[in-house]
């Protein structure tokens, strides 16, 4: 049953996070996150800081004020529901300038969009243009990961608003391209110890935090979409594009 229905983004949602009971964070391809009141139907906040679509939020564990974004404008940035609707961190180095756009090999995205039950199909012509896709807080709350279409994974501070480790493996490439595999989906494990990525190749690796180097892979047949750490920290689970749902302890 619908319980309610939340009108006010001018795009496609990418990512929907509930805060508590009364209050959600959504964003938005129209490049906004908005703080929701449930009750009341209606957003608190709305958040204007990115210059193109948001693809991902990820909220603080340890402060219900703070959540960060991750944006195709190749920036992640730092939220606080407290002080206004303004970005309190903005962290870059992913990917290219992001007023850049050259067309490479005209290579074609489908997106199928369903309006009052009509499917309709676009087609674009594929972009070199790369984008932080996925964002995670790290488990002291006061680091931000993202993972991004340019196949790196970066690790940054809070405290001191830079870039503390990177994550890549060259020789992981796009099973399309001679580029590398783009990442799909972040976590990191309970100790803070490990960064677990995905990649559109099918590929999921496990990185040291500290030392940066990659330190072995879960065999996967098809893209992974997702994983997750689960909250004991003896878990992690998969979403593959093969249909299956798995699980690794």
């Amino acid at each position: 049953e619908l319980y309610r229905e939340l009108e006010k983004h001018d795009g496609y949602l990418s990512c929907a996070r509930f805060i508590d009971d009364t209050e959600i964070v959504s964003a938005s391809g129209d490049g906004t996150c908005i703080l929701w009141d449930v009750d009341n139907k209606g957003p608190k906040s709305i958040y204007a800081d990115h210059t193109a679509d948001v693809m991902s939020v990820s909220l603080n564990k340890k402060s219900s004020n703070l959540f960060v974004s991750g944006s195709i404008d190749t920036t992640a940035k730092v939220w606080d529901t407290r002080q206004g609707d303004h970005a309190v961190a903005t962290f870059t180095g992913h990917g290219a300038d992001v007023n850049r756009f050259v067309f490479i090999d005209l290579q074609f995205l489908m997106f199928f969009v369903i309006f009052d039950l009509v499917v309709y199909i676009f087609f674009f012509v594929k972009m070199k243009y790369k984008y932080v896709v996925t964002v995670q807080w790290f488990p002291d709350a006061q680091c931000v990961v993202t993972g991004s279409d340019d196949g790196k994974v970066r690790l940054f501070d809070m405290r001191s608003y830079r870039q503390l480790n990177q994550y890549v493996n060259k020789s992981n490439v796009s099973l399309h391209s001679e580029d590398l595999s783009g990442v799909t989906s972040i976590d990191v494990s309970k100790s803070g110890h490990y960064i677990f990525a995905a990649y559109d190749n099918g590929r999921v690796y496990m990185w040291s935090t500290l030392q940066g180097q990659y330190l072995c892979e879960l065999p996967h047949e098809s893209r992974v979409s997702s994983l997750g750490v689960s909250d004991d920290g003896y878990a992690l689970a998969t979403g593959c594009w093969d249909f299956n749902l798995r699980i690794f302890a």
